[in-house]
């Protein structure tokens, strides 16, 4: 059975190619929180947060997968901030 490695890494490749698409860093963000690697999923999921425009559904989904890198590293202010960030998404 294929890991989760796997497409985390066909999607670090991607993002090589094409930087400033959102849910390719969404992608690898989520797949490294599954992994536990919850520094390297947080490093991803910011960078891609920068490139989302007017996609409140994706948005959501950085903050949320930020919330459970920020639980995974037991930041609490980082987990208050996504969450403050997450509610005024909706």
């Amino acid at each position: 059975f294929p890991s989760h490695d796997t497409p985390a890494k066909k999607a670090e490749g991607l993002i090589d190619l094409y930087p400033t698409k959102p849910n390719l860093y969404y992608y690898v963000g989520k797949a490294q929180n599954k992994l536990k690697n919850y520094k390297k999923a947080k490093e991803f999921l910011e960078l891609g947060l920068d490139y989302v425009v007017e996609d409140k559904k994706l948005e959501s989904g950085f903050y949320k997968q930020l919330i459970l890198s920020a639980e995974g590293l037991t930041d609490v202010k980082m987990r208050q901030n996504y969450q403050k960030k997450l509610d005024q998404v909706k």
